[in-house]
Formats: C-alpha cells, sequence, structure tokens
C-alpha cells in the first residue's frame, strides 16, 4: 500500500500504536524514509498491527508502492537472524563450544593475541577486533576478502572492551561454514528458515523476486535492487555472516516469535530455541555495550524500512539491531 495507508487485523489493543504508525506516516510525508513496514504483536504467533507505508523505490526510474510483503535487505540483522542461531544450533549440537578457542575451527584466524579470542566473545563483540575495514576498496575476489577479515589484527585485548564488530560476524559465518563443510547460504535456509517458516528470507534474491525488493542505496544513477548494499558483503559474493540477507517483515515476526515460544499451525516449536537462549548466558557482555542480541518475553515486533530494526522485548526492555550506514 503507498501514501501511509496501512491495515490492521483484529488483534488486542496494544499500547503506542498510533504512535509507532504515526512516527512511520510522518517519517515518510517529510522524506526522511521512502517507505516502511510496520509488524508487531503479542506472542501467539499472530501480529495484531501490520503498517505499510510510502514506496519500495521512488527514483526517476521507478515508483513503486511499498506493500506487507516487500522483502527487505536486512542489512545487520543478518547477524542475529542468521548467524547467531547457526552458531547456538551448532553449539546445542556439540558442535561447537561458547568458551572454545575460534581457531579450533577456523583456520586463518591468525594473528597476534587471536589465540585467546572465544566464540562467546565474536558473538558479544568483545573480541578485540575493529568495527569495520574497508576491504572492497582494495580487494575484488571473495577469498582475498576472507582471508583479509579473518587475518584482520586486534585492537584491544579480547574480552576488555566491546566493539560492534562486522569483521567479527564475517569470522562467525566462516566458522558455521568451516565446521559443518556447507556454504552459510544453506545452512541458514536449513537451520533458521525452514523450520521457522520464512519462505521470503534468504541469501541472493533472484531475480523473478526484483518487483517485491526495496530498493536501497543509487549504484549508477540506478537504485540498487536485490544486491546486498554492504559493500563487503557484496564483495564476498552476498553471502556473509554480518549482511546479505533478505526477507519480510513477516518473516523477522515469525522470528521474533520463536524467541518467545510461539509454537507453529500444527507443528511443535522448534525445541533448540530455548536451548539456544540460555546457551547465550550474560547477554549484556560489558557495561556500556550497544549490541545485545534477544531477549526472550511476551512482546514481539518486527519493522523493516531502509534503516532495518528488529526487537524482541521482556516487561519493557527492548534489545535491537540497527542498520548505521
Amino acid at each position: 500500500m503507498s501514501g501511509g495507508a496501512g491495515s490492521r487485523p483484529a488483534g488486542p489493543e496494544l499500547t503506542g500504536r498510533r504512535t509507532a504508525t504515526g512516527l512511520i506516516d510522518d517519517a515518510v510525508r517529510r522524506g526522511v524514509i521512502p517507505g516502511a513496514v510496520l509488524t508487531a504483536g503479542l506472542g501467539n504467533g499472530e501480529p495484531a498491527i501490520r503498517h505499510v507505508a510510502g514506496f519500495a523505490q521512488d527514483d526517476s526510474h521507478a515508483r513503486r508502492a511499498m506493500t506487507y510483503d516487500t522483502i527487505f535487505d536486512l542489512a545487520s540483522l543478518t547477524k542475529v537472524v542468521a548467524t547467531l542461531p547457526c552458531v547456538l544450533r551448532l553449539v546445542a549440537a556439540g558442535q561447537v563450544g561458547l568458551d572454545h578457542p575460534v581457531r579450533r575451527y577456523l583456520r586463518g584466524f591468525d594473528g597476534a593475541g587471536k589465540d585467546a579470542v572465544t566464540v562467546r566473545q565474536l558473538l558479544a563483540h568483545t573480541s578485540g577486533l575493529p568495527d569495520h575495514r574497508k576491504y572492497y576498496e582494495y580487494l575484488h575476489d571473495p577469498a582475498r576478502v576472507r582471508a583479509a577479515a579473518l587475518a584482520e589484527p586486534l585492537v584491544t585485548a579480547p574480552g576488555t572492551r566491546v566493539c560492534y564488530s562486522d569483521i567479527g560476524f564475517i569470522a562467525l559465518g566462516e566458522l558455521c561454514a568451516a565446521v559443518t563443510g556447507d556454504g552459510l547460504g544453506r545452512l541458514v535456509a536449513e537451520m533458521v528458515c525452514t523450520p521457522l517458516g520464512m519462505a521470503d528470507t534468504g541469501y541472493l534474491p533472484g531475480a523473478g523476486l526484483a518487483g517485491r525488493i526495496a530498493s536501497t542505496e543509487p549504484a549508477a544513477g540506478v537504485s540498487k535492487t536485490g544486491v546486498v548494499h554492504d559493500e563487503n558483503a557484496e564483495a564476498l559474493g552476498g553471502v556473509a555472516g554480518h549482511a546479505g540477507l533478505f526477507g519480510t517483515a513477516a518473516d523477522l515476526s515469525r522470528y521474533a516469535a520463536a524467541w518467545v515460544g510461539w509454537r507453529g499451525r500444527g507443528q511443535q516449536s522448534a525445541g533448540w530455541w530455548g536451548r539456544s537462549q540460555s546457551l547465550l548466558g550474560n547477554r549484556r557482555g560489558l557495561p556500556g555495550n550497544r549490541g545485545g542480541l534477544l531477549l526472550a518475553g511476551r512482546a514481539r515486533g518486527a519493522a523493516a524500512a531502509e534503516g532495518e530494526v528488529a526487537g524482541v522485548s521482556q516487561h519493557g526492555q527492548r534489545v535491537e539491531e540497527h542498520r548505521d550506514q
């Protein structure tokens, strides 16, 4: 739907509903964002709110209305929707230890002090790795980008500082692939998307989906559509642990519902989700962190726009993953 129009199925009243949708509509009217999709609800698997506003593409080449099934570049939500659950499933299966050194599983993770970096520290952004490096500016072969990321030197001692790190999650994606002998894209499909019914989520969307995909930044005068916005992820071939996933707000809602104990229609809830939550231990890492992962609770919500946000809340607490670029 376009122009801030939205639809809501019958459901319980939620405090702040008009404020949430009003903020989105206002942002679209003022040109802050071209469009957005919001879905929110309680832990019963069905959204209580669905709101659609603006356009999925609005440039000199096309003007496409946003719809509830628009597919978004999920940017850094890739970390918590794709890579995190894959790691935790491997931990639950006994194939990876959270407090084991990354080097036990991942060849090429080399450099001074990196023998002390653990899987848990990569997840919690306390590994000592920097936030970001522009590999795409000087490396154009995915294998070389991958090798550079794994060999990136530490900037602080492991476990002493929180630094939200794309590089750490590139390493985690490679760790999953190394342990299983399978590609990250296929792992995410098998371990996350298929069990949770996230049919519209995955890496490298096909050309046939272009009409459903929200465009991002202009490139050579044409808005990117269906090509990952993150340049390092693109240089890695479009599949990476830190970015590259595409999906819908509805699928993000399903993912959030899994963390609050939803049982799907006719299916038992994926039991490993509860186990995965306990594996995280102290989710807050160090004081002052900005990268908490997920909290289980009764309320859930997901929103998607050009800057994607998803949250799972517990008694008013909110944990977010957001795109900075």
